[in-house]
């Protein structure tokens, strides 16, 4: 398959495509819930250090059900909903407010950079209307919603962003140009900026 990819007149520019991919390590995890919590298991997976987190936070079931309605929820209790940082200590984490983001980085893209050559993956909400491959081939309307992503590389010689969700339900990461990335990310931070009065 690689022979044949590499065989024509743009073969350097697919060599350098490759070479110059900043990718983070990141796994499709063997245990998936909402996407916060998929997503630091496939960074503890990723590293081999996911058993003694999930032991400790896949115990405790909670069970919700409404007198008149026949459908019942069973989900995972997890930590303090409040405290992000308390989610998981194995992982560092840092939060940043959007106005932050503008000043120390320019722009989101160069904040994307930096963030990833530390070695730091992103956790953040991303408008999927502008995600084709979160909705699906067939799904229609779409609309405006807000979604949290993990970005864990780029690309910038193909200009494309490593994004990992539910697309179409299935969680994998999937690659989304430059401008879909700016047009996500922007638009859905640059309302909230506005709104704040920084902006």
């Amino acid at each position: 398959m690689l022979e044949e990819e590499l065989h024509g007149e743009d073969w350097k520019e697919k060599i350098k495509a490759v070479v110059n991919s900043i990718k983070l390590p990141f796994v499709v995890p063997s245990i998936k819930t909402y996407p916060l919590f998929t997503g630091m298991v496939s960074i503890l997976e990723s590293f081999g250090n996911a058993e003694e987190w999930v032991y400790n936070n896949y115990i405790l079931l909670w069970m919700y059900r409404k007198k008149h309605f026949t459908s019942h929820w069973a989900d995972f209790k997890y930590g303090d909903g409040y405290d992000k940082k308390s989610f998981c200590p194995l992982i560092n984490i840092e939060i940043f407010e959007n106005s932050n983001i503008y000043e120390a980085y320019g722009s989101n893209l160069d904040f994307l950079a930096k963030t990833i050559a530390a070695r730091k993956y992103i956790c953040t909400a991303l408008d999927v209307y502008y995600i084709r491959e979160w909705w699906g081939d067939n799904a229609e309307p779409k609309h405006h919603e807000r979604h949290p992503m993990y970005i864990n590389g780029y690309n910038p010689v193909t200009k494309e962003v490593y994004v990992s969700d539910f697309m179409a339900g299935v969680y994998k990461t999937i690659k989304i140009s430059y401008d879909t990335f700016k047009m996500a990310f922007g638009e859905y931070n640059r309302e909230r900026l506005e709104a704040d009065g920084v902006a």
